[in-house]
């Protein structure tokens, strides 16, 4: 039984919040705290969710404020697609207007919104502009918010962005001056490796080689990483090789991708060394 007292509060709650968001000229952390509160409490009734979508969605469609935080905003919305799924046809819908008519959203909200419509549900993916979403996704991804673009691009393979657009994306993004960005990069090839159809043994080469430049980085996170990228495109290489040439190519695979990372002495690199060799060495062994 629903206790009455808990009924009063939530009504009271969505009372003040509502009051809160009308006044827009002097609107603080305190209404999305309020509705932080309510969204995350697993009591708190649909009808009270409803309500704080209905409010927000009118806020979405009102005149913009410079005042308004729609970082804050945004991550509300994110929040009840994860404790509310079934909201999330609404919110889809509310994110896609925003990222669609408001010119001035913040990189950091826009980023969200846009990972928050992808991750959703496969059919809200599915659903989107192409030209929307790689638009979006590559203008975040070239702007001066290092987050966003690391967010982005380890979550790359959600977005409907054509595979050539998106392998130079990823390609260019290994060589960014942020260590985290170059690692999300490399994360992104190796998803690009299992997702898509490759055929260019040049294209393979060329992720594969840049790879291998990355085993020697400054930072240890991208070359543990690098291991791994060098051992994916590597396999395709060998299993795409003529016989004769498999074991010579395991072979040299192995020993390039052992020799490099224990160079750099450091026992994360050696133990993702050992985890790529192993692979490598099922390839010789069935070469």
């Amino acid at each position: 039984m629903t206790n009455p007292d808990s009924i009063a509060m939530e009504q009271k709650l969505l009372s003040s919040l509502q009051q809160n968001f009308r006044n827009q000229s002097k609107i603080t952390v305190k209404p999305f705290s309020i509705a932080r509160s309510l969204i995350l409490n697993p009591s708190t009734s649909d009808q009270t969710i409803s309500s704080i979508l209905q409010t927000l969605e009118i806020l979405s469609t009102a005149t913009p404020n410079p005042k308004f935080d729609l970082l804050n905003f945004i991550t509300l919305l994110c929040e009840i697609s994860i404790v509310h799924r079934h909201f999330s046809p609404i919110i889809t819908t509310i994110l896609r207007s925003l990222c669609l008519h408001c010119p001035n959203i913040p990189p950091r909200a826009a980023g969200l919104a846009l990972s928050t419509i992808v991750s959703i549900a496969p059919a809200s993916a599915s659903d989107l502009d192409p030209a929307f979403s790689e638009g979006l996704f590559l203008s975040l991804c070239f702007g001066p918010c290092m987050t966003v673009r690391q967010r982005l691009l380890m979550d790359a393979e959600k977005f409907r962005v054509r595979p050539s657009v998106l392998l130079t994306v990823l390609l260019g993004f290994t060589k960014d001056p942020y260590p985290y960005v170059r690692r999300a990069a490399l994360d992104g090839l190796i998803g690009f490796c299992k997702w898509i159809v490759v055929n260019d043994h040049v294209m393979v080469e060329g992720c594969y080689l840049r790879a291998v430049e990355l085993l020697f980085d400054t930072e240890e996170c991208v070359r543990c990483l690098a291991v791994h990228v060098v051992s994916e495109w590597a396999k395709w290489l060998v299993a795409n090789s003529e016989d004769k040439s498999k074991r010579d190519c395991s072979d040299a695979l192995y020993v390039q991708v052992r020799s490099s990372t224990c160079s750099a002495l450091r026992m994360p690199a050696i133990l993702s060394a050992d985890f790529a060799a192993g692979a490598l060495g099922l390839l010789i062994w069935t070469c």
